[in-house]
Formats: structure tokens, sequence, C-alpha cells
């Protein structure tokens, strides 16, 4: 529920993805004060040579306020979304 609530595709989105069979990893680091972060957002796609990791989203660089970006991957379960009908912006994906 928690990480459903910090990716960027929001608590509907990533449970429509888990619903479309999505293979999405993401990964949580803690900062120096102990507060759980959302870093990176993945999805595994398997190709012939074994599963290979695309970076979905990412954590900016501090500076730039640390928030996620996106990587400009648009996942394959997104186009799978869109077609049977749910509701999912594909701008989001193309930062």
């Amino acid at each position: 529920q928690v990480l459903a609530e910090l990716s960027p595709l929001g608590a509907a989105g990533s449970a429509a993805a888990a619903t479309a069979g999505a293979p999405v990893m993401v990964q949580v680091e803690c900062d120096a004060g102990g507060a759980e972060r959302l870093t990176r957002v993945v999805e595994v796609v398997i190709e012939a040579q074994g599963p290979v990791l695309q970076d979905v989203f990412h954590r900016g660089a501090e500076g730039s306020g640390g928030d996620l970006v996106a990587t400009g991957y648009v996942p394959g379960f997104a186009e799978t979304l869109v077609a049977r009908g749910d509701e999912l912006d594909l701008g989001i994906f193309r930062g």
C-alpha cells in the first residue's frame, strides 16, 4: 500500500499494473534521518538472454529536488493497460 502511494503511477495505477501481471520492482532506501524514500522503479523484461531490468523512474539528484523522474522508457504493461481500457496518461513516462 505505502509503495503504491509513493509510486509515480499512484495507488490506482500501481494496482492496475499489478492486475496486468506487470513484473515491476521498486527500490527503497533510507535517508540519513531514517525516512524511507522510493528511489527507483524498474520493469523486468524477459529477453532471450535472460531477464533485463529497464529503468522506468529514478530519483533525481538532491540538488534538483530529488524527485522521481521518468527515464523515457514506456513499460510494456502501460500499453496493455491502455489497450484494455484502463485510464493511464502515457506522458508520465516521457520525462
